[in-house]
């Protein structure tokens, strides 16, 4: 289930990226998103999660439905385009799902070594799953990034998926070790 004062990020494996929330009390989640150098909106909301059925499928622990409302947004260049008062309460529902979730890890891109077989890659042991991805508040929030600015086709920001892994990993590989196993890493 999601915990208290541990990041969810959605893309944990990419550089320049931030897309985050914390939930940092019973009721108030904080939560930022930006990319390719630009902070778009770093704000703070309430949240009222319920459970709304039992799913007995081995992997799936729960489903739930979160609801967002009350929200206010700290000064960036770019949150001044955003009117807190356009945003009803939003109910998004979501589950976690247990597994082993392995990227390559794209964070420190200028250290990645030349042999394939060595970039690093990172591990995960569950996931959140939402429904629609609770941080994506207006469709047109990522014209303010430098993908937006520089043109980049639609395709780069609507690619964010809508599942948020804790932002500690819980392995580091090669991707050499992974290939060898048969272990398909995730790729967007």
């Amino acid at each position: 289930m999601l915990e208290l004062n541990k990041n969810h990020v959605s893309c944990p494996d990419l550089y320049n990226h931030v897309h985050y929330f914390n939930l940092i009390n019973e009721a108030t989640m904080e939560f930022a998103v930006g990319g390719g150098a630009s902070v778009i909106f770093v704000g703070n909301c309430k949240y009222a999660i319920e459970e709304i059925e039992q799913n007995r499928q081995s992997n799936i622990l729960f489903t739930h439905e979160m609801s967002l409302s009350d929200f206010e947004f700290e000064s960036t260049n770019y949150a001044k385009q955003i009117n807190p008062k356009e945003l009803n309460i939003k109910k998004i529902r979501f589950f976690e799902e247990k597994g082993a979730f392995f990227f390559i890890d794209f964070r420190d891109m200028y250290n990645h070594p030349k042999d394939e077989d060595e970039l690093p890659c990172i591990k995960f042991d569950s996931r959140i799953i939402f429904e629609s991805d609770p941080l994506f508040l207006f469709e047109d929030q990522f014209q303010y990034s430098m993908y937006g600015r520089n043109n980049y086709p639609p395709s780069i920001h609507k690619r964010l998926p809508d599942n948020y892994y804790y932002m500690e990993c819980t392995g580091q590989y090669k991707l050499k070790q992974l290939n060898d196993l048969g272990i398909n890493w995730i790729k967007y």
